[in-house]
């Protein structure tokens, strides 16, 4: 019977429990109804055991769920509620571990679907008011049962807005501190969530206003999530020893839980920066910190990071970085902080746009997070930790190196603190140091939303601690981050294995990066920091065998910034300071580093002179065109004449300074040599030039020179071409002249004859190369020849021997003269005779044949006109022929080859090449086939190609007037 003051009662707000007799007309029996489950005591933690537990479980939640759907259907309150609290006690086993009992959970979430909605039908048809069921759901029994009813209750009270929303939030929360055990209280919570996540007092709900305000939907979810990080806590504190690994991994299992609970709170509408700093934050650390659980500290971080804005991060650094820093010893205090980084960098122009302030506020928390914690964290941890913020500054600060370099000044200050760190401590301030000029990696992967669901990262592939790892690489140009007094001062407290390592990741990047290092200061400023790779530094360890091959590596980046040296200098005589500074610094580099690093400056230098010689072209012709007939003669002469004087003035400077130890052997024409040489090779690029005009300074200091040194001198230009190419020739603002560049290629070169004179000489001729057309041509060949005696092996001999003949017949005698390219002919033939290997020995005589009968080929310097020496060429073949019939055992092929010799040179018209002895070679070739006692097939192939070569040629001599000779060669 209900009475008055029921009914005043019965307008109040829900009570928690209410008394036995109510409005209700009987004690409800259904609600003292048992579950057939059996509280037995913890079963086995196997996975088939569990497994099967679940599997009965959900087998008998059918069975209840089947019951209620047809009680619910024959309109019986009564019985669908005994059905559902007995479904409901399934929820009360003590058998399951934290994942099985999600998927049991999952099973009763789904068929409650269907007294929910049973609920609703009852309270929209005037059965029931929503409020009545409220209060009769929770007559039940069993704590747990009852709190489930109560839950899909009470949003049917909130939609009937009987009473306030904010009101009913907060009994059922209160209410669920009836579960505190932590698997059971946990899962109870989150069913709270998940039914009323759409009924909050939030901005846009229409529940907001009457129903609450912001504050209430955030407090009330606030408080469920900190009672579910509580829960989730206590799972690990119910475990004993031997089950904590088992629990923890248990425990990631079902993160998600919390994870979503994180990203409610950060989705609720209308959380402003204000409430977040005062409340929620707050609320967070605390509970963070007082759980003193690492997987806990760790994961609610991440989801706190990755749920809430970036703007809310920038306005609360300072306590974000203090409760980062303040975690437990299991937790990487350096995976916390790059986290918080890396998140606020996804949104770096919003970082920058609030003003310098951010990173200085940054740097300050992060200096008073550290004091005192250096020692405990690691001086790796706190480098790593600097290096995120540098990633940040370059992030949110585009090209103000300015903000980098106050990060790395602060880096030392705390990595170090007045002592040095330890090997890990200076492994992480190099790597800290690389990745200012690293490029940075997944830029497009940032997220750009305010708000991303913690629960899909929690429940996602990569942890906190992976994706930290990456974090910190800024993309800075190295040139300019190497600049930076920061890094200079970072490197001054490394041991040199950490410098060594930064020395090859710069060198690395300022070649990829093509920089440009365009001044003297630029270039001593990169190579200090290069030094480690350089030079052998005081503090270097001994080198060993395994070593070799990073060496190696090291000093061919080393090379490729050498061509990044002088790029970008205004002038061509800014480019040559800045290569010879760079040259200086090489020299220091001993033997075995000088090999990598010369060879790419004599590249350098020899870029600088085509550049000089093509801006003097561009210079004449734009005077030829202001005054035609002079400037015509000048541009004719500034080429060839200019460069020619300036060759021999610079013999002549040198031989007046004494620079040399004497001079070279005298001009050789033809088969006539000179009698005398001088006692030095250094001499030998004025040979031709100064043997006749200047014979008695060899004398001095190599010993008296014989025979007639020929004069090489180009013919004097008339008059009027003279004056022109005089006019021509005067420097040009900030070139630099000709012979002082290739004077500076000449000594690099010569830097490495003593100890790599296979290099060096290769270096030569590619400056004989690049001087073609001028007598400096004459002057590297020479030296060339000279280095060809101290190559040690007979396969490099060969290689480098032939490499010279090429050059030579390439140069042709255009620049340097007959006189002198005859010279180089008849020196390079003596040299093939002497090649110790015979065979070798006949393939580079054949190849000296050719530069006495020269002629224009497709793609090769034409020879000039007329320089054909027919007796010489000649000589050459018998040499070839009677250096092969020495070897022992004969090769057949070298004689196949002999022939093919005659035979190219007959064809060319070559006079001293007669029938008779292409005819005579022929049968030569056919008996050293036959008496070979080795394979003979490709001697035997070569010869018959050349045979049907000869006959082809014999059948067109009567149509075809270039083949005329060849009628007279009968085989």
């Amino acid at each position: 019977q209900t009475t008055a003051s029921a009914s005043a009662a019965a307008a109040a707000a829900p009570r928690r429990r209410p008394p036995a007799r109510t409005w209700l007309p009987d004690p409800a029996p259904w609600a003292q109804t048992r579950s057939c489950v059996r509280l037995l005591p913890m079963a086995s933690t196997t996975k088939a055991a569990q497994a099967d537990h679940v599997q009965h479980a959900a087998r008998r939640v059918d069975k209840h769920a089947g019951l209620m759907r047809t009680s619910i259907d024959g309109g019986n309150l009564k019985e669908a509620l005994k059905h559902a609290l007995a479904m409901l006690h399934e929820l009360r086993t003590k058998h399951l571990s934290p994942k099985p009992y999600y998927e049991l959970y999952m099973t009763v979430f789904s068929q409650l679907d269907s007294l929910e909605a049973y609920f609703h039908h009852t309270a929209s048809s005037g059965k029931r008011t929503a409020r009545e069921l409220y209060e009769m759901v929770q007559h039940a029994g069993n704590v747990l049962p009852r709190l489930y009813l109560m839950v899909t209750a009470g949003p049917l009270v909130i939609r009937s807005r009987r009473m306030p929303a904010n009101k009913v939030l907060k009994d059922m929360c209160e209410m669920c501190r009836g579960v505190q055990h932590p698997t059971r209280g946990l899962f109870l919570r989150y069913f709270l969530l998940q039914k009323t996540g759409t009924l909050l007092p939030e901005e846009g709900s229409p529940y907001h206003g009457e129903g609450g305000t912001v504050e209430d939907a955030v407090m009330f979810v606030l408080e469920n999530a900190v009672e579910m990080i509580r829960l989730w806590v206590r799972m690990q504190a119910a475990a004993d020893g031997k089950s904590k690994k088992r629990r923890s991994r248990e425990r990631l299992e079902i993160r998600q839980v919390i994870g979503t609970a994180i990203d409610k709170l950060a989705n609720v509408e209308g959380v402003t920066e204000a409430l977040y700093s005062e409340a929620v934050l707050p609320a967070l650390l605390t509970e963070i910190g007082n759980s003193g659980d690492a997987l806990a500290q760790e994961f609610i971080f991440d989801c706190l990071l990755q749920a809430f804005p970036v703007s809310f991060h920038l306005a609360t650094l300072e306590p974000l970085v203090a409760a980062a820093a303040s975690v437990v010893d299991g937790v990487s205090v350096r995976d916390l902080m790059t986290g918080i980084l890396r998140r606020i960098s996804t949104e770096a122009g919003a970082a920058a746009g609030s003003g310098a302030e951010v990173l200085d506020a940054l740097l300050t928390a992060t200096r008073e997070a550290l004091a005192g914690r250096g020692a405990r964290i690691g001086g790796a941890a706190v480098a790593d930790i600097f290096g995120a913020i540098v990633g940040f500054a370059a992030s949110a600060y585009p090209g103000d190196l300015a903000k980098v370099d106050v990060v790395l000044k602060q880096c030392a200050e705390t990595v170090f603190e007045g002592r040095e760190a330890n090997a890990a401590g200076q492994d992480a301030v190099a790597q800290l140091i690389c990745k200012v000029w690293e490029p940075r990696e997944g830029d497009s992967q940032s997220s750009s939303s305010g708000a991303m669901s913690a629960a899909g990262a929690a429940a996602g592939s990569a942890s906190l601690r992976d994706r930290s790892a990456g974090a910190g690489a800024a993309g800075l140009d190295a040139k300019q981050a190497a600049l930076l007094p920061g890094t200079a001062g970072l490197l001054a407290c490394l041991g040199h294995e950490q410098r060594r390592r930064v020395a090859a990741s710069l060198a690395d990047a300022l070649a990829t990066q093509r920089c440009e290092i365009s001044t003297v200061s630029e270039c001593d400023a990169i190579l200090r920091t290069l030094s480690p790779l350089l030079r052998d530094e005081d503090d270097a360890p001994a080198p060993t065998s395994a070593d070799s091959a990073a060496f190696a590596a090291e000093q061919r980046n080393v090379a490729r910034v050498v061509h990044c040296i002088g790029r970008g200098a205004p002038t061509l005589a800014d480019q040559y300071a800045v290569v010879c500074a760079a040259r200086k610094a090489f020299g220091f580099g001993r033997t075995h580093r000088i090999v990598y690093t010369l060879q790419p400056v004599v590249v350098r230098l020899l870029e600088i002179y085509a550049a000089g010689v093509d801006a003097d072209r561009a210079r004449a012709t734009a005077d030829s065109k202001a005054s035609p007939a002079p400037a015509a003669a000048a541009a004719a002469a500034s080429s060839g004449a200019g460069a020619d004087e300036e060759a021999e003035a610079e013999g002549e400077d040198e031989d007046e300074e004494d620079e040399e130890d004497g001079a070279d052997e005298g001009a050789e024409d033809g088969a006539e040599t000179a009698k005398g040489e001088s006692g030095s090779a250094k001499g030998n690029g004025r040979n031709g030039k100064k043997g006749g005009k200047k014979g008695g300074k060899g004398g001095k200091k190599g010993g008296k020179k014989g025979g007639k040194a020929a004069s090489t001198a180009a013919p004097a230009p008339a008059p009027a071409a003279a004056a022109a190419a005089t006019a021509a020739s005067a420097p040009a603002p900030g070139s630099v002249p000709a012979k002082t560049v290739l004077r500076t290629a000449h000594e690099t070169c010569a830097a490495l004859s003593s100890a790599h004179p296979h290099a060096a000489l290769r270096l030569f001729l590619l400056c004989a190369s690049a001087t073609r057309d001028t007598r400096f041509c004459y002057n590297f060949l020479t030296e060339a020849l000279v280095l060809h005696e101290e190559v040690p092996e007979s396969a490099l001999q060969r290689s480098s021997l032939l490499a010279t003949i090429g050059t030579i017949r390439t140069c042709g005698p255009a620049g340097m003269g007959e006189e002198g390219y005859t010279t180089l002919a008849t020196r390079s033939t003596k040299f093939a005779a002497k090649l110790l290997r015979k065979a070798h020995a006949v393939e580079c005589v054949l190849a000296c044949a050719r530069l006495f009968w020269a002629v224009p080929q497709a793609g090769v310097a034409e020879a000039r006109p007329g320089f054909q020496r027919a007796p010489e060429t000649l000589k050459c073949l018998t040499k070839a022929l009677d250096l092969a019939d020495d070897a022992i055992p004969r090769d057949p092929a070298a004689f196949v080859d002999i022939l093919a010799s005659y035979v190219y040179f007959f064809g060319l018209g070559c006079p001293t090449v007669k029938p008779d002895l292409v005819l005579n070679m022929v049968t030569v070739a056919k008996e050293r086939i036959s008496e070979a006692m080795t394979d003979t097939d490709e001697a035997n192939a070569h010869l018959g190609a050349i045979i049907d070569h000869i006959n082809f040629c014999r059948e067109q001599a009567a149509s075809v007037p270039a083949y005329a000779a060849w009628a007279s060669v009968k085989l």
